[in-house]
């Protein structure tokens, strides 16, 4: 169960990111989270002998810089547990309260888990019936970060009512979609696969050692960097697909892959490669 102290702490803090016209006095806090005027004046006692306040002017305590820092980090978990909470049905209310106690105990994988979660459904969100739009439009809805998102790869022709390509296993998976001020580049990270030869019946292995995308018009061959293949994300045209649960954004491209195998360089194959949103 939260602690309620460390919540009424909390709210106190971020009452100083709030607009400046507000009175951050003991008494104008008191007054704005309905709480004893007690009961702040120790709490903005702690905080002044943790740093986090100055009171050298009683009638003008500010944040310090860690305070500002440790606002600032907990006001930012706030806004994407809020939205979180939110899109998954949530109450405006609860919601709200909800956040204060999970921004103050969620580990780090938790939050990292949540940041990825919560940006899946706000794009799902925003894009839900949306015309086909491309992976430019995609990635600007997306605050700077790295994404993880499961992918595709199918074949071309889908004979033999097998449509998922040999080369989805030549992939370590989920791959990651990296966003830089609006830019998306995914990353694919190559991996050895063992497959029995349809002509000898020896188990061979091999390596996805090129590849290449569609944009444009023509094939661009994919930056390499050592098992990382990169692709930027302006490649991808995404689609919306189903409604409400069931909804998802498939962003695909054509690509070639060719695949070494110790020596040997196996014909270059065309398939199709698709992000699952």
């Amino acid at each position: 169960m939260a602690d309620r102290t460390d919540i009424l702490r909390l709210r106190v803090l971020l009452c100083f990111r709030s607009d400046a016209r507000q009175d951050r006095t003991v008494t104008g806090i008191a007054k704005t989270l309905g709480q004893e005027k007690y009961t702040i004046s120790r709490i903005l006692k702690s905080f002044a002998e943790e740093g986090l306040v100055d009171k050298t002017d009683i009638r003008r305590p500010f944040l310090t810089d860690k305070g500002r820092e440790q606002a600032d980090y907990y006001a930012d978990r706030i806004e994407v547990l809020v939205s979180y909470l939110l899109l998954n049905g949530v109450d405006a209310e609860n919601a709200r309260n909800d956040a204060l106690a999970m921004a103050l105990y969620c580990s780090e994988p938790a939050m990292d888990a949540i940041r990825t979660a919560e940006a899946r459904a706000r794009l799902k969100s925003d894009f839900q019936g949306a015309r086909p739009f491309s992976g430019t439009e995609f990635c600007e809805k997306l605050p700077d970060g790295v994404y993880p998102f499961p992918f595709v790869i199918y074949r071309t022709d889908g004979s033999a009512g097998n449509h998922i390509s040999m080369a989805n296993a030549g992939f370590e998976h989920p791959c990651n979609l990296v966003v830089e001020d609006g830019i998306g580049t995914l990353q694919l990270v190559s991996r050895i696969v063992s497959e029995k030869s349809g002509m000898t019946g020896n188990r061979m292995q091999g390596k996805v050692s090129h590849m290449e995308y569609f944009v444009d018009g023509e094939f661009v061959t994919a930056e390499k960097s050592g098992n990382i293949l990169s692709v930027p994300a302006s490649a991808l045209q995404f689609v919306s697909l189903g409604s409400g649960a069931g909804l998802m954004l498939h962003g695909s491209v054509d690509i070639q892959i060719a695949v070494s195998v110790g020596e040997m360089h196996m014909p270059v194959s065309t398939a199709i490669f698709t992000l699952l949103v």
